[in-house]
């Protein structure tokens, strides 16, 4: 069938990226693959001189340690690849991280996490440190094609930091 694919679900997109390529679907699956990866996206947007955020690929404390002294306190443990805020810690001194980084260990280790993996098609357990931001979160989606530039939705995220955790409490849906 002819059309675009608008995969507005973490596993909507997992399932676009398994459609066959067919003359007239179009599905961009390296903007898929990017999306899917915090590391992925920054190379992007520094390749095409996009101000981002600095983000460390970590596989010790001591290396989460010493990115967190580079980038400062407060700092966010993260994994790579996620949603939902899982895997997710924002540490405000150094004992914070040492204690999220056994926290995160146990995580990952968890059926909740394994599952958000497989959803996202995630093959590495990667971890990040990088500068916590405060301020407000957005959620964009457009499609970007030859026709133009498309506004799906755009809507505010309500967030707080519980146990060092950003829940997401609610979004606040903008007019477009």
């Amino acid at each position: 069938r002819s059309g675009v694919f608008l995969p507005l679900l973490e596993s909507w997109v997992s399932e676009g990226r398994k459609l066959p390529e067919r003359d007239g679907l179009r599905f961009d699956r390296r903007a898929a693959t990017i999306s899917r990866s915090k590391q992925a996206l920054s190379a992007l947007l520094a390749v095409a001189g996009v101000s981002h955020g600095p983000r460390c690929r970590v596989g010790t404390i001591e290396e989460a340690l010493l990115a967190a002294s580079t980038c400062g306190y407060p700092t966010v443990l993260r994994s790579d690849t996620g949603y939902s805020g899982r895997g997710v810690w924002v540490a405000n001194s150094a004992d914070d991280l040492r204690a999220f980084w056994a926290w995160q260990s146990k995580e990952r280790e968890g059926a909740d996490f394994v599952e958000m993996r497989s959803v996202l098609d995630a093959n590495e357990d990667v971890l990040l440190v990088e500068p916590w931001l405060p301020g407000d979160e957005w959620s964009i989606d457009c499609v970007v094609g030859p026709s133009g530039n498309h506004l799906i939705r755009v809507c505010e995220k309500v967030t707080a930091i519980v146990s060092g955790r950003p829940v997401t409490l609610g979004y606040r849906i903008t007019d477009s």
